[in-house]
């Protein structure tokens, strides 16, 4: 499926919408996103779950910001896994495969309650 058949067929879903977006918001989501990695720097050792969390959420921040500089917001109770989706898409196909693998932690980490991750599974 092509690039603009994804996101019009997420638009028609009711999965991403068309958003206007200023540019200090942009800018206040990437500095968010760059909080996020220095304090997953700082814990990265001594709480790992935390880092983990903190590195997941920047990449969110992130992926989000790739969507809204394309004029698209996720607009759905999958707001996480749409933003990863349309953003990987977005990057290409060797981001799209990182992001894609990266999104699938979360999910076994909660059914484990977020139990021990492996050794480097956030890549900081």
């Amino acid at each position: 499926m092509s690039l603009k058949n994804l996101l019009d067929e997420l638009v028609k879903e009711g999965k991403l919408k068309r958003q206007d977006t200023g540019v200090d918001y942009l800018n206040s989501l990437l500095e968010a996103a760059k909080r996020n990695f220095e304090a997953a720097a700082l814990v990265k050792g001594k709480v790992d779950e935390a880092a983990f969390k903190l590195v997941y959420d920047g990449l969110l921040q992130i992926g989000r910001l790739i969507l809204l500089l394309n004029g698209y917001c996720p607009d759905d109770g999958e707001q996480h896994k749409t933003t990863f989706l349309v953003a990987g898409e977005l990057l290409g196909k060797e981001y799209n495969y990182m992001l894609m693998h990266f999104t699938q932690v979360p999910t076994i980490c909660s059914i484990s309650g977020y139990g021990r991750l492996p050794e480097n599974s956030y890549g900081i």
